[in-house]
């Protein structure tokens, strides 16, 4: 418990937690969850309080767990089939329909996923074991799974990466700073408006989805310049993808993809090196 006192966990640390000794039988079916119990658990300061309760509150959704007069108790439904890993799943089949993993090319790994989709690898795992129940993907070797050759719809031509950064451009303005610090900056509170489920003052997010936008448009000729090796260019057509798709209505899905973008203009950075 210790590591937890030192780092605070985010939302999603305290719901890595909780994942896990439910899966491990700690805290059985039908057993209570308090928050102030997990709190006190975890070392956590009494105002962290509400991030265990945002904590449960996701886990309610991905049906772990449910609300009842007596508090919040453990469902043991499996985490499979949860709101949570429906919306990933449906974030990786446009992916793969835009044409960011191909048919016949391999997903990065579970843990290579959850990073960039700023997810839980417990939830990963659960969205594409989604999409192999709809042969969109297989089982492949080294545990990645592989796109079908015909994964039941269509698919797109990969996004040409020596014209991605004119469509970027023009899709949102140009000019954003992007020193380290400041791409640091932004990517940091993007990420942590979603880890905190905190709700940003309107107009905050779409502002920073298209500085971010910015951002990607001029860092993307420079990783390409540096990097042409299919996962790297993967990783920057991943990047376009989610700079370029419409913005979902629902304003938690709305922090969640610029959290995704943030993260991919991370990764944009180091590709760039020097060149950024």
């Amino acid at each position: 418990m210790m590591e937890y006192s030192g780092l605070q966990p985010p939302v999603t640390g305290v719901s890595d937690y909780l994942r896990g000794r439910i899966a491990d039988g700690t805290c059985p079916p039908r057993s209570l969850l308090g928050a102030r119990r997990i709190a006190a658990e975890l070392c956590l300061a009494p105002v962290s309080v509400v991030r265990v309760k945002l904590a449960l509150a996701d886990l309610e959704v991905e049906g772990l767990v449910e609300s009842t007069h007596t508090g919040t108790r453990v469902t043991g439904a499996p985490a499979g089939r949860s709101e949570r890993s429906v919306q990933v799943a449906q974030w990786l089949r446009n992916l793969i329909q835009e044409g960011v993993y191909p048919p016949g090319s391999a997903l990065p790994r579970v843990a290579d996923l959850a990073r960039p989709l700023v997810t839980s690898a417990p939830v990963i795992s659960s969205a594409v074991a989604l999409l192999k129940d709809k042969r969109t993907v297989r089982s492949g070797v080294g545990g990645r799974a592989v796109v079908g050759r015909d994964p039941g719809f269509a698919v797109a031509a990969p996004l040409d990466l020596t014209t991605v950064g004119l469509r970027l451009t023009l899709a949102d303005w140009a000019g954003s700073d992007t020193s380290p610090q400041r791409v640091c900056e932004t990517c940091r509170r993007a990420r942590s408006w979603w880890h905190h489920r905190i709700t940003p003052a309107p107009g905050r997010v779409p502002h920073t989805h298209r500085t971010l936008t910015s951002m990607a448009a001029q860092l993307i000729p420079a990783a390409h310049a540096h990097h042409q090796t299919p996962q790297a260019e993967a990783t920057m057509r991943r990047a376009a993808v989610t700079a370029l798709a419409p913005q979902p209505e629902d304003s938690q899905e709305q922090l969640w993809r610029t959290a995704c973008l943030a993260a991919a203009v991370l990764e944009l950075q180091d590709l760039a090196g020097d060149a950024a």
